[in-house]
């Protein structure tokens, strides 16, 4: 009777930490999980993945990874679920030296590692490009094929690294391995041209049949390519068809296009455009028309 009412406590605990991670209720969640330990009341594996997943969900990357060295004396293996939570928390905190270390301790347990968790690791780069490629080809190595999101991951940083060469490399291994781009992948990857004032291979990306439309960061993104290479007319059509897909152009934008008017002498073409556009467009109006 006793055991059977321990278990039940467990099962109660674990929908209720459970809920809190669901509700991102991370500190009631380890509040639970304190009162769980202190009746004696063994928390199963579930439990503290809710746990986890909770301080993952309130950017607590310093708690999760405290949970889960504490799985260890509970006699309690981590499982996937546990280390793809943790190297989650810490992507989102950008701490990427801790989330490879977290994938090198899931080789040490010899735990298969999980996509989800080498995507994280991927994400939480940041600016070291080279330690996101290092991940991205690991993910061949142990046997898994890189989904949407660790191609989105990889171009992230490449975006952030400048490195436009090899994000066009990395899309085309995306056409090779029949994995569908997303709005996110091409964002970065032409942020990446952009910054390096390619807008030939930008437009390109733009203009080609990927199945979706692209947003205004992608759009504003070539336009700086195009102003920043000093062509001002492809600038302007990418601005026309901006307008004839019922985007709304915003400040960075006009600013864009309008510097290259600016040096062209060209800024009565801006103007005839900006009625048509979204009210933030009215300060660069009024300053337009304070020099054509």
């Amino acid at each position: 009777m006793l055991e059977a009412g321990m278990q039940q406590d467990v099962v109660s605990y674990s929908a209720s930490i459970s809920a809190c991670e669901k509700g991102q209720q991370w500190t009631m969640a380890l509040l639970l999980l304190s009162q769980m330990l202190t009746q004696k009341i063994n928390p199963n594996v579930i439990t503290w993945n809710s746990a986890i997943s909770s301080c993952e969900k309130g950017f607590q990357w310093e708690f999760a990874l405290q949970l889960l060295v504490n799985m260890k004396p509970s006699q309690l293996r981590a499982d996937q679920v546990s280390f793809a939570a943790t190297v989650t928390s810490c992507e989102k905190c950008h701490c990427w030296e801790q989330a490879l270390s977290l994938l090198d301790l899931m080789r040490t347990d010899r735990l298969k590692e999980d996509l989800v968790a080498m995507n994280a690791v991927i994400s939480s780069s940041c600016g070291q490009w080279s330690v996101a490629v290092t991940i991205f080809q690991e993910i061949f190595k142990v046997s898994l094929l890189p989904d949407v999101v660790s191609f989105s991951a990889l171009a992230g940083a490449l975006d952030r690294a400048r490195r436009w060469k090899e994000v066009l490399e990395l899309f085309q291994l995306q056409k090779e391995l029949q994995v569908q781009p997303n709005v996110v992948f091409c964002g970065h990857a032409l942020g990446a041209m952009a910054s390096s004032v390619q807008w030939r291979p930008s437009l390109a990306l733009l203009t080609a049949n990927l199945g979706f439309e692209m947003d205004v960061v992608s759009y504003t993104a070539v336009l700086d390519a195009c102003c920043s290479s000093y062509q001002l007319a492809t600038a302007l059509k990418v601005l026309e068809e901006m307008q004839r897909q019922e985007l709304h152009p915003n400040i960075i934008s006009y600013s864009a296009v309008l510097d290259a008017c600016e040096r062209d002498l060209q800024a009565s073409q801006l103007l005839e455009m900006l009625p048509s556009c979204s009210t933030t467009s009215l300060d660069l109006m009024q300053h337009l028309r304070s020099w054509v």
